[in-house]
């Protein structure tokens, strides 16, 4: 194998390039690392050039890599090749083969011998790590360190002493020892420690007082010349002196005691210290000095405890000491100063304490809900003919909410309505302009609909339905059944119409499926209908207004979005769902009102008008004066008409007059287009129920009048009671 030329034998090209010992690439003499790989350039009298005027290829003359053997037997190593061509090459201890190393006492992993610190567990470098040595490494000795190699070593600053670079190199040692501790200040109130340089604490932002900044007698205090905002002077040995290698000395060590300037403290009413809890029970409490039941309320609806006893601290952030004392409950208070109806509030049994739980009408009494139940399934009947479909044979029942919630107070009303209504979904509706969007429908005809809460399983369709009519839930899928035989019964008429339907929706979305799929998706919907929780489709909405024999009006949003925000797809469930099988005579146009949100239906009822006030009544009274008229509207808040469902080719484009045909339809003085819907008086157990369920709320009015006038005397005029004084 033939030799590279020295850097003499070439010293008469005008370019010469010098190849690199690692990875072979030809570098250009100006460079001085390697292009390739990034290793420094070697002595140029050491160094191999290539002539870029030999016709020899480089890579015919360079030797193999995988056959480089290092001799150590001089300080200066020389790099053979296989067939025995030396290269005079001075190489750095990285090109050892197993360089220096140390074993970690705690974890055992070999660490380079310059590193201070265990790469893996940080156990500082100690003395008695002996290195693993290897062939062709050298023992770490000072005669060794002090080679006469020049790249084995670093050469010392300029300026410094021996002395000074071994513990320039050795400034980490003093951890080899117990871990030092930077002194932190603990806060007097919320015992949270701080750094030194914080003047405030950052958690609840407490000044520290005078004392706090003196350390604790158990922490260890910092060696000498460190200093807790110097990061380099923490790094040095305890108890140095010394100067830096580039002449710069370690600030001076800090005071024993930390004093920061004093300023007026916060408002401890403002400071975010407490948890919303601790927030909601100090507003109960004054709730109760100021004679207001409603922050006594939402304390109690969010979980909180009633035997809660106040505390110093929390005395001394209310700030009425002649009114609060430490150890005192909200029941105390309520008994000290006779606040008869927070007192009733808080020795309430059906005090709810969560918010989820609801407490609506049905779950009061259960064995009302039973008998409700048997009334229902009771009245299931099968109509025998061309349509063998199952029906209620008495099924004018409309559930509504009583007329006295409206002459309650504002805090009982709104915890009435809290308990029985769907929040999420009134919002939703409210907000997009689905229902209650009218002010002529909502103000002078007092035909505000408001979302009941129900079950959230797939069983909420058939909750809204017997909700918006009985009160109750289909907790014995009772109207599920119903639904499942109709539908086995009488599926040659539902499948004629409903296939027609959706050959029409597919054409609109230019899909087409053949009679497999068809049947497929049919035995689906069947299924749906028989088992308990599945959510159901629109096929059981048009199928649930034959059993019930009445319009379905499903007010509903026309996107499924997911809980982000983003659309999913098209709703296609708001709009009209009428009987179209049945005879009209023998169906009630008094119609069903539900709302649909995100995968949930809800069912949306009215509340009863007081019919001994004469102002504005006389629009909802029927002509027998026993029923109350609501007007629902069949258009949009554009004006657009709602959509009928499951309608043929003959009967699309007669769409009003199927609604005047079926429902009870009129115009408003607005021109808006309404249908009727009559409220008759309830059943003698469905008034029992909604009796027992509203008796709690009409206790806490009573307790109220009657707390309101005893206490009339003992306020002052400034609201103050006379305990402050």
């Amino acid at each position: 194998m033939t030799s590279w030329p020295c850097s003499e034998a070439t010293s008469s090209v005008k370019f010469k390039k010098w190849v690199c010992q690692e990875c072979t690439y030809e570098n250009w003499p100006s460079a001085t690392r390697c292009t390739m790989c990034r290793k420094n350039r070697l002595n140029t009298e050491t160094s191999e050039v290539c002539d870029p005027t030999n016709n020899r290829s480089p890579t015919n003359s360079i030797p193999d890599i995988s056959t480089l053997q290092i001799t150590s037997n001089s300080s200066s190593p020389v790099i053979t090749s296989g067939c025995g061509v030396a290269t005079n090459a001075t190489i750095t201890g990285d090109h050892y083969s197993s360089p220096n190393r140390w074993p970690c006492p705690s974890c055992t992993y070999l660490n380079w011998n310059r590193s201070a610190r265990c790469a893996q567990c940080y156990t500082p470098n100690s003395p008695a790590a002996v290195p693993i040595t290897g062939p062709g490494t050298r023992p770490n000795t000072p005669d060794c360190a002090s080679s006469s190699s020049p790249l084995l070593r670093s050469p010392p600053p300029v300026g410094s002493t021996d002395s000074d670079c071994d513990i320039q190199n050795d400034r980490n040692r003093f951890l080899q020892g117990a871990p030092q501790r930077i002194l932190k200040w603990t806060c007097g109130v919320c015992t949270f420690e701080n750094w030194p340089r914080s003047k405030r604490c950052v958690v609840c932002r407490t000044e520290p007082e005078p004392s706090t900044g003196s350390p604790p007698s158990g922490d260890r205090a910092p060696p000498s010349g460190t200093n807790g905002n110097n990061r380099r002077s923490r790094r040095s040995p305890p108890g140095s002196t010394l100067d830096s290698p580039r002449g710069g000395a370690h600030p001076p060590p800090p005071d024993s005691t930390f004093s920061p300037p004093r300023r007026p403290p916060p408002d401890p009413l403002r400071s975010n210290r407490l948890r919303k809890a601790d927030w909601l029970y100090l507003n109960a409490c004054l709730g109760v000095v100021e004679n207001k039941a409603a922050p006594v309320d939402a304390y109690l609806s969010s979980g909180g405890e009633r035997g809660r006893s106040l505390t110093q601290f929390e005395c001394n952030l209310l700030g009425r000491p002649s009114a609060f004392t430490p150890g005192n409950t909200l029941v105390h208070l309520a008994v000290r100063l006779q606040r008869n109806n927070i007192l009733t509030l808080l020795l309430s049994a059906d005090t709810e304490p969560d918010n989820s739980a609801k407490r609506v009408p049905c779950t009061c009494n259960p064995s009302l809900e039973t008998d409700i139940r048997r009334v229902v399934s009771s009245q299931i009947r099968q109509r025998k003919g061309e349509l063998p479909c199952f029906y209620l044979s008495n099924n004018t029942v409309t559930f509504a909410l009583p007329s006295e919630i409206s002459e309650m107070s504002q805090w009982i009303r709104a915890k009435l309505l809290g308990d029985i209504v769907d929040q999420e979904v009134q919002k939703e509706l409210d907000s997009s302009r689905i229902i209650n969007w009218s002010r002529e429908l909502t103000g002078r005809l007092g035909s505000r609909l408001y979302a009941l809460w129900n079950r959230t399983a797939g069983d909420c369709l058939l909750d809204s339905v017997l909700q918006a009519t009985w009160g109750i839930f289909d907790k014995e899928n009772v109207l599920r059944r119903a639904l499942a035989d109709s539908l086995l019964e009488a599926g040659i008429k539902f499948y004629a119409r409903w296939r027609e339907y959706e050959i029409l929706q597919a054409d609109m979305l230019q899909y087409s499926w053949n009679n497999a799929q068809w049947e497929a998706e049919w035995t689906i919907q069947l299924s749906l209908a028989t088992q308990p929780g599945s959510a159901l489709e629109q096929l059981h909405i048009f199928a649930l207004a034959h059993i019930l024999r009445r319009p379905i009006i499903v007010y509903g949003v026309k996107l499924v979005k997911s809980f982000r925000g983003e659309t999913l797809g098209f709703a296609r469930f708001e709009g009209v769902y009428l009987p179209l099988m049945w005879e009209v005579n023998f169906c009630i146009p008094s119609v069903i009102c539900l709302g649909y949100t995100r995968g949930h239906f809800s069912a949306l009822v009215a509340m009863e008008v007081d019919t001994s006030d004469n102002l504005g009544a006389s629009a909802n009274l029927a002509d027998d004066k026993n029923e109350q008229i609501m007007f629902l509207p069949l258009t949009d808040y554009q004006g657009q008409l709602l959509p009928i469902h499951f309608l043929t080719m003959e009967e699309r484009g007669h769409e009003e007059q199927l609604l005047r045909r079926w429902l009870d339809c009129s115009v408003t003085e607005g021109g808006l287009l309404v249908a009727k819907q009559r409220i008759s008086p309830k059943p003698s157990c469905v008034r029992l129920m909604v009796d027992e369920w509203f008796n709690r709320y009409r206790n806490l009015t009573v307790s109220a009048r009657t707390s309101t006038s005893s206490t009339a005397q003992v306020v002052s005029d400034d609201g103050e009671t006379d305990m402050d004084e």
